[in-house]
């Protein structure tokens, strides 16, 4: 596992990177329930949205909130299907990507 050190800003460029290297494995993604449940109604599985992460662009730049976690969104096209995910990066003890929701 990679653990980064807490950046004072990100931007697209280095978010990608860290989220792309974060998502290899797939113990550091973190499934929020709302993100669970969207995945059911909209049939879209665990495989695709890691794929998201690994190989699709950030659509949505990536931002701070109040709060300090750092957002943004990504999509990609999987089989003609537009697949987006709105996710976070916990920076704790170790990096872990936080899918919030899946559309």
């Amino acid at each position: 596992m990679t653990v980064f050190p807490k950046p004072i800003a990100l931007n697209d460029r280095n978010m990608l990177e860290i989220v792309r290297r974060v998502a290899k494995d797939s113990a550091n993604i973190i499934w929020t329930q709302h993100s669970k449940q969207r995945m059911h109604e909209r049939k879209i599985t665990s495989s695709q949205v890691i794929k998201v992460l690994l190989r699709g662009a950030i659509t949505e730049s990536v931002y701070q909130t109040p709060a300090g976690d750092w957002k943004c969104t990504m999509s990609h096209v999987i089989a003609s299907d537009e697949i987006s995910v709105a996710l976070a990066v916990r920076w704790d003890a170790s990096n872990l990507v936080v899918i919030i929701t899946v559309y």
